[in-house]
C-alpha cells in the first residue's frame, strides 16, 4: 500500500500523463518540421506571382503614360537587394526616373531589362522578361511591339 492510498487519497482518473504530452509534443514538431519547407515553397511562389504582377502593372502604365503624355518613357528592372522597377520619363538612354517600385524579397530578374514607349505607346523593341525566385521557378512577362503586355506561364 502506498501513503496516498493509506491516507484514503486518490490519483485523479482524467488528464494527460506527462509522457503522453511529451509524445504528442514530438509528434506535432516532426509534422511541422516537414511541412515547413513546403509552407516556405509556397511563400516565395506567391512573391513571384506578385513581383510579375507589378512588373506587368507597370509597363502597362508606362505604355498608357507614354499615349496620354505624347511622351517617351522607359521601365526597368533591375537587381539588387530589393530588386526594383525604374519607371522614367524620356528615352532609356537617359531617363528621368520618377517612379520606382521594390519587388518582394528574395525575387530576382534573371538579367537586367529595360523597355522604351514611344508617344504612340508602342514599344522599342519585344522582350520576354523572367523573374525567379530562391527556388529556381521563375514567371515571364512578355512586351509586344505594339505596347501589348501580357504576363506568361
Amino acid at each position: 500500500m502506498t501513503g496516498r492510498e493509506a491516507a484514503g487519497q486518490r490519483w485523479p482518473q482524467g488528464g494527460f500523463s506527462l509522457l503522453e504530452a511529451v509524445v504528442a509534443l514530438v509528434l506535432l514538431g516532426v509534422l511541422l518540421a516537414a511541412a515547413l519547407p513546403a509552407w516556405q515553397r509556397n511563400v516565395a511562389y506567391k512573391r513571384l506571382v506578385m513581383a510579375q504582377l507589378v512588373v506587368v502593372q507597370d509597363l502597362r502604365a508606362a505604355e498608357q503614360r507614354a499615349r496620354s503624355e505624347r511622351g517617351h518613357f522607359c521601365v526597368r528592372v533591375v537587381g539588387g537587394s530589393p530588386a526594383r522597377v525604374e519607371t522614367g520619363r524620356g528615352t532609356c538612354a537617359d531617363p528621368q526616373v520618377a517612379q520606382v517600385t521594390d519587388l518582394p524579397p528574395g525575387i530576382l530578374p534573371e538579367q537586367p531589362y529595360e523597355v522604351g514607349y514611344d508617344p504612340l505607346g508602342r514599344a522599342t523593341a519585344e522582350a520576354t522578361w523572367a523573374l525567379q525566385d530562391a527556388y529556381g521557378r521563375s514567371k515571364t512577362v512578355q512586351v509586344w511591339q505594339d505596347g501589348r503586355v501580357e504576363p506568361g506561364p
